[in-house]
């Protein structure tokens, strides 16, 4: 199975609730559901960044056209994103196929 991530959790956060580490112990399928919950949370977070970085270079319209674009990416996920799209577009596809892998492990 590889590394104990139980183990390596506690390791890495020893901040972390002592309940939550033994929890994880008795039933190790726990914590990697909570790591998958924490990893896209943490993929929004950056996606919100790069969604930031994109709209400060432009006016009020520009900005609409990448949430039109954000949408339609969180819309179709399956959908290929068009040739000489902003890689915004792919970002956002890319991010929802990930959320809703994760989805369907929870």
């Amino acid at each position: 199975m590889g590394y104990h991530i139980a183990l390596l959790g506690s390791l890495v956060y020893p901040l972390l609730d002592k309940g939550l580490f033994f929890c994880c112990l008795l039933q190790p399928n726990l914590i990697k559901q909570f790591l998958d919950g924490v990893r896209v949370a943490c993929d929004l977070m950056v996606l919100f960044f790069i969604y930031d970085e994109f709209t400060d270079k432009v006016d009020g319209d520009g900005a609409r056209i990448y949430a039109e674009m954000v949408m339609d990416a969180i819309r179709n996920p399956h959908k290929e994103r068009p040739q000489g799209e902003p890689k915004l577009g792919e970002i956002t596809r890319q991010y929802v196929c990930v959320l809703l892998n994760a989805a369907c492990r929870f």
